[in-house]
């Protein structure tokens, strides 16, 4: 455990202060906590000083108690993400040695901590993971519940309704219905009726409302049906129906998800093929473990394509059963360990090398980008390509050597390695950081309280460093151009690109300000890596007024 712990504080905590807080969803989270900090008001999130109904309260709470006790902070915000990181490695590893062996929670636990998709979400503030952990918790919990015969049992299903009921307070019915769906067919297919003590399922579900319901009851007594229509109707069934959200995307999206999410370990999922085919050809019905995994991770794998809103983060609870899967395959295919039938030694080198030079790449590909990178030295950059470079061939070399029995720890230390080149290589500047740098350039500027306005930059980031109320103009250019036309000077940000257009549309009294040209890494696409091009991925942002 202690090694996990210290795996994960390098993973998930490491330079948690950078960057700036971005323009993604976080924003939302580390504003919104900041202003009920501000506010005193615990009871509603607000947003840019407006009530905001989307997300439930249990995050925000989390992040406005870490700034009560330790000040307002990028590192602050995202705190409670990162912990919740920490708690699902751990909660893995308890799982995987409650299941297995030591041996397997442990490296269960490390393929967790190591793998891209769980480190980027945990250095977000976003309540996602979370989510994952609360929701992993009441599916763990329930299963040792119903299916075991531990000690204490009623312990476990107080557990179960205790992580269900904050799920529901984190992120609503999300953290109910998907540990419903996980372990409904195991407990039809294997009986779980028979061990059911009602008694016990009844105080399970009062604990579950006794955590979650009094926040919902008081929102609806202070805001009414307006509260219950917002979120459980807009947020909820919208989000999962409709594409007001999100935009329309393939049944299919989520295999590359998965599989970049589980970078550098996704390579060994392959060695799950051989077992596949064998217990399909040989009519061999897998243990009940495995069962349970596997319903664990296709169920709601089944459930996330079948919305028209989707998002890379959903996949999150189907993480820590994919990390105890690829544990017991990694440790199996040298082995003869139960339940895989046979050693897949040259397989697993196969794809041992596939997984190093997959960490190669990435270390050409970070080199490639560096004249997107302005605020970086080029020294920093090309040392950290090299370190992937070494680490990746190092995985290479294990891999065809006598030791490549050692490949796992190589590939732990090559995501440990991936994670601190992309933290301080790629996300760490040298100056001043572009959100931060124009929140003062609009401080600065707002001589009285003149309105300001981002339009299509810096929408969502801005008023958690300025702290002053921005006008919402919801980046549309009709509600651009009557801002602009008010008789009083107002301040907006804005793209370059369309500043001169305005100027040259009948605003020729514009006044540029201050203007800034930075590389967003955290909103970069698959495309800038492999096409890096700076007449395209530079931004330049303006800050400009009406000439009033």
């Amino acid at each position: 455990m202690l090694l996990l712990v210290l795996i994960s504080a390098a993973t998930f905590a490491l330079g948690l202060d950078r960057p700036a807080i971005t323009e993604s969803d976080e924003a939302y989270y580390a504003e919104a906590s900041r202003e009920m900090l501000e506010s005193g008001d615990w009871l509603t999130p607000r947003f840019n000083y407006t009530e905001r109904f989307q997300k439930p309260v249990l995050y925000y709470w989390v992040t406005a108690s870490v700034y009560r006790a330790a000040g307002v902070g990028e590192a602050q915000a995202r705190a409670g993400s990162a912990l919740a990181g920490l708690g699902l490695v751990l909660l893995t590893f308890a799982c995987g040695r409650r299941w297995y062996d030591e041996r397997t929670g442990l490296l269960a636990g490390v393929v967790l901590a190591t793998s891209l998709g769980c480190v980027a979400v945990a250095r977000l503030s976003l309540p996602d993971l979370p989510l994952a952990f609360f929701i992993s918790l009441a599916i763990w919990a329930g299963f040792v519940a119903v299916f075991e015969r531990p000690r204490h049992p009623r312990r476990w299903y107080l557990l179960a309704g205790a992580a269900a009921g904050l799920a529901f307070l984190t992120k609503g019915p999300l953290g109910l219905v998907i540990p419903a769906i996980v372990l409904a067919p195991p407990f039809f297919l294997e009986r779980g009726w028979r061990r059911l003590r009602p008694v016990d399922l009844m105080l399970a579900a009062l604990v579950c409302v006794a955590v979650s319901v009094p926040w919902y009851a008081a929102m609806t007594l202070e805001h009414g049906p307006r509260y219950l229509r917002g979120f459980f109707v807009g947020d909820n069934l919208e989000r999962f129906a409709t594409t007001t959200f999100n935009p329309p995307r393939s049944v299919f999206f989520y295999v590359p998800v998965v599989l970049a999410g589980l970078l550098p370990w996704s390579p060994f999922l392959a060695l799950g093929v051989k077992p596949a085919w064998h217990a399909w050809t040989h009519r061999c019905r897998p243990g009940r473990v495995e069962l349970r995994l596997l319903g664990w991770v296709l169920l709601p794998f089944l459930l996330f394509p079948a919305s028209i809103g989707k998002q890379p983060r959903y996949i999150l609870p189907m993480l820590p059963p994919l990390a105890l899967g690829l544990a017991v395959l990694l440790r199996s295919a040298s082995t003869t360990l139960p339940p895989l039938p046979a050693a897949q030694p040259r397989l697993f080198r196969i794809l041992a090398c596939v997984a190093g030079m997959l960490v190669v790449v990435l270390g050409l590909l970070l080199f490639r980008v560096r004249p997107l990178l302005l605020e970086v030295p080029d020294g920093r950059v090309a040392l950290g390509s090299l370190a992937l470079l070494l680490a990746g061939l190092a995985v290479v070399l294990a891999a065809l050597s006598p030791r490549w029995r050692l490949v796992p720890a190589l590939i732990a230390a090559s995501g440990l390695v991936l994670v601190v080149v992309l933290q301080f290589a790629l996300l760490t500047t040298r100056g001043t950081e572009p959100v931060r740098a124009m929140a003062q350039h609009v401080l600065e500027q707002r001589r009285a309280a003149e309105p300001v306005a981002p339009y299509g930059i810096f929408v969502r980031n801005l008023v958690f460093y300025t702290h002053v109320e921005q006008v919402d103009l919801f980046n549309r250019r009709p509600h651009l151009v009557n801002y602009l036309s008010r008789p009083d000077r107002v301040l907006a940000v804005m793209r370059e690109r369309d500043f001169e257009a305005l100027r040259s549309s009948g605003f020729p009294n514009l006044r540029r300000l201050a203007t800034l040209t930075y590389f967003d890494a955290a909103t970069a696409k698959p495309r800038t890596l492999l096409w890096p091009d700076p007449e395209r991925d530079l931004v330049t942002a303006v800050l400009i007024d009406n000439g009033r």
